[in-house]
């Protein structure tokens, strides 16, 4: 359980964690797999489509995660996220909080999201 708590976790402040002029999401591909893609596009589409014109920074910070069950090589978890969104150009900066329910698999020796269902 602590494997994929971690790896999870990393994985998610990775790919919610970004700057308006780096949104470069080949990195998304090492931590999600399956239908999380899409998901995730979904999920970020429009944070990145405004992110250039309003110099967003994206910080997130996962502060709780919660495995519901292992099977084998599959884990549900359900993981709560702190996000910070500063507009470079103003200086403004807004905080929320998240959830997802997320389901992991494990392929080719590590973990990789396969399904993110914000909550």
């Amino acid at each position: 359980m602590t494997e994929v708590n971690g790896q999870v976790k990393a994985g998610l402040e990775k790919i919610f964690s970004f700057s308006y002029d780096n949104l470069d999401t080949t990195g998304a591909h090492d931590v999600l797999a399956g239908q999380a893609v899409s998901e995730y596009d979904k999920l970020i589409e429009q944070v990145r489509a405004q992110a250039p014109a309003q110099k967003l920074v994206l910080a997130t910070r996962v502060t709780t995660t919660g495995v519901k069950s292992v099977d084998g090589d599959k884990a549900e978890l359900l993981v709560f996220l702190d996000q910070v969104a500063t507009r470079v150009d103003t200086g403004k900066t807004n905080g929320s909080a998240a959830a997802l329910s997320v389901t992991a698999e494990k392929q080719n020796g590590g973990w990789k999201i396969v399904s993110l269902v914000p909550r």
